[in-house]
């Protein structure tokens, strides 16, 4: 394995996923080619007093091709590492960036809907207002035909004449007062 080839497996610009890959294969590149070269280193051992000199150093040399292709990927895997932890943090901070992206447009689109309530807050205060004083105009206007009917049935003649003909007004469950109990009208 030549020294283009070793460092053909440090990706540039990669992300963390391609890194890992990287790393693990020149892990298995690196132990493959270590434990090769000591079989050749053996196989030579062997040689040494039956092959021909030029079996002997061809061997040798395919061994310490071996060798120095297991060495140069065991000096290329801390770099593969440092360019894994840079790139993880690359992506930890990009992750952060965009969570604090996806937030603060959360952030915008909940203040842009305040703003149009906002706007519209006169309109419901005179809304409130209004609603406030039709309920104190329809508690006086109950109040004073409660207090009619009680005065024309003081009298014998309408109490002779039996029950009224007439629904008798109820106000609504729903009262501006008893929702807004601490607003006040303009008008009070």
């Amino acid at each position: 394995m030549d020294l283009q080839s070793i460092l053909a497996l440090r990706p540039a610009d990669a992300d963390a996923t391609t890194l890992r890959e990287a790393i693990r294969k020149a892990e298995v590149l690196q132990n493959d080619l270590a434990q090769r070269a000591a079989r050749l280193e053996e196989a030579r051992a062997n040689l040494l007093l039956t092959a021909e000199e030029d079996e002997l150093l061809a061997a040798e040399r395919e061994a310490d091709q071996a060798r120095l292709a297991a060495d140069r990927l065991e000096a290329l895997l801390p770099l593969l590492r440092e360019d894994l932890q840079a790139a993880a943090v690359k992506e930890e901070v990009e992750s952060a960036v965009s969570s604090l992206q996806a937030e603060a447009a959360e952030a915008h689109q909940s203040i842009a809907h305040l703003e149009a309530w906002s706007r519209d807050f006169e309109r419901i205060q005179v809304l409130i207002g209004k609603g406030l004083q039709l309920q104190d105009r329809a508690e006086r206007m109950l109040r004073s035909f409660l207090a009619h009917v009680d005065a024309a049935y003081r009298s014998q003649a309408m109490r002779d004449a039996g029950p009224l003909a007439i629904a008798e007004p109820r106000m609504p469950s729903l009262l501006p007062r008893q929702q807004f109990p601490t607003w006040s009208c303009s008008d009070e």
